[in-house]
């Protein structure tokens, strides 16, 4: 059936105002997203039960790591049994498959863990990691079955915030390796048109954009953010000149400060969403109805979540900071069990006016482990930093310097204003950043320094703005 585009609510083409559209289901997948949490949980559990035995029967690797440590799945009976299995951690470039560093006991993810290393055959996708925080990209393969489960988890996030058959949607990728192309197949499940915009410059999908009806942008933040400003300096107003009105993003965290920049600077509703290479799909996001809180559900039928206190490796309660680690419900070419993501969540299992079970990580994805830092005794996270920084207007790019001491750090912030700061301003500029800094963390900066504007990096993909250093 022919939807007609009709443009962002309010913007509507006139010969198409009475035009109508399919009155489409709440839900993509009402079953579970309507499933009350303990029973989720139920399922959740039921489904790792089979994954494990289906492991230990057919993937070599995990056959041999969990026979050396005489675990079998009969071992695994509870919840709290999956503390038996190892964690696994990605492989920074040294060292040997099995490791052990402080004390705790892990296996590597590495291209070992693939079930089925020579036949070929059988596996239809290979996708890496950008190798953003470690050495090593890792690298992972997926069968057709395998590649359905990951496209199930981007068509429900898609669906939950608003993106319909009638959108005509495009992604601001590389379109090389990475595990976006997902994202890209499940905008075609979901029935949307697509314009591929892979290989183009800023400028040239900033074009696109105009002379096409393009309604939902798939990206990360911070191209979206850069996006903005490469049309300022072309002259562009994205909020009257395109028909954008859905931007979902993926691959770094979202903080409130960033979203109502790229809300404000393109006139469009901006979500994100939550997955990795590792993970295989993204399985938490915002919902539409939840907006703009910037909480993710958790889809705890497609991924078995653990939440453990990073330094005691012990669970933590619902509320509290805890690590996010993961186990594959789905996957059986490169599954992982019980792998440390090395980001950091605090989940809320109260209930969403949207109607969804899931559990939530409150405000998203708080940082990374190695991205924090104290201050007075106090963890401060990536988001916070960014947030501070995003609520000056003046601000167009930023780096922070940690010095970290213990209990206590040295902040170095640098400034690279936008370009209609006066220079004259700069001092006025660099003492509000600093009492925010005050106001926020009940401290101050080492210093707050300005540079000239242009002169730090942009960051097209996923960006790095704090290096931390003892």
């Amino acid at each position: 059936m022919y939807l007609p585009f009709l443009g962002r609510p309010g913007k509507q083409p006139s010969s198409m105002k009475n035009a109508k559209r399919v009155d489409y289901n709440k839900y993509w997948n009402p079953y579970t997203e309507t499933m009350p949490l303990e029973k989720l949980r139920e399922l959740s559990f039921k489904k790792v039960l089979a994954q494990i035995k289906w492991l230990y029967n057919n993937n070599s690797y995990y056959y041999q790591q969990w026979s050396k440590r005489k675990i079998k799945p009969e071992d695994i009976r509870t919840p709290r049994d999956m503390q038996k299995l190892p964690f696994m951690i990605r492989n920074l470039g040294g060292g040997g498959r099995e490791q052990n560093d402080g004390g705790y006991d892990y296996i590597v993810l590495d291209e070992s863990i693939c079930t089925w290393p020579d036949q070929p055959e059988l596996l239809a996708q290979f996708h890496q990691t950008s190798g953003f925080t470690g050495v090593n990209p890792v690298r992972m393969l997926d069968t057709l079955r395998d590649w359905e489960y990951v496209q199930e988890g981007w068509c429900l996030a898609h669906w939950a915030q608003g993106i319909r058959p009638y959108d005509v949607a495009t992604w601001f990728a590389s379109y090389g390796l990475f595990i976006m192309w997902a994202g890209f197949n499940a905008l075609e499940k979901l029935g949307c048109q697509i314009y591929p915009a892979g290989g183009m410059d800023a400028k040239t999908r900033i074009q696109l954009l105009r002379k096409s009806p393009i309604t939902v942008i798939c990206t990360t933040p911070n191209y979206a953010l850069y996006l903005i400003d490469v049309a300022e300096k072309m002259g562009v107003d994205l909020v009257t000149e395109t028909n954008v009105r859905i931007i979902t993003m993926a691959g770094e965290p979202l903080c409130s400060g960033l979203k109502e920049k790229i809300e404000r600077g393109w006139g469009a509703r901006a979500y994100n969403s939550y997955g990795s290479t590792e993970s295989g799909l993204v399985w938490a996001f915002e919902c539409a109805e939840g907006y703009p809180h910037g909480d993710l559900h958790v889809m705890e039928d497609q991924i078995y979540v653990e939440i453990i206190n990073p330094d005691t490796l012990e669970p933590v309660e619902p509320g509290e900071v805890g690590e996010l680690v993961i186990t594959h419900l789905g996957r059986s070419a490169t599954p992982v069990v019980r792998y440390r993501t090395r980001d950091l969540v605090v989940l809320s299992e109260e209930p969403c006016s949207c109607g969804r079970g899931y559990a939530r990580f409150v405000k998203g994805i708080l940082g990374r482990v190695q991205e924090t830092f104290k201050i007075k005794g106090r963890i401060v996270f990536p988001i916070e930093i960014e947030d501070l920084m995003r609520s000056f207007e003046e601000v167009e790019e930023y780096q922070i310097v940690v010095k970290s001491k213990g209990q206590n750090s040295d902040v170095q912030i640098i400034v690279d204003p936008k370009p209609w700061v006066n220079v004259e301003t700069f001092p006025q500029l660099k003492n509000m950043i600093a009492e925010k800094f005050f106001e926020t963390f009940r401290a101050h900066p080492a210093s707050v320094e300005t540079v000239p504007h242009g002169t730090l990096p942009r960051f097209e993909e996923k960006a790095k703005r704090i290096s931390i250093s003892k």
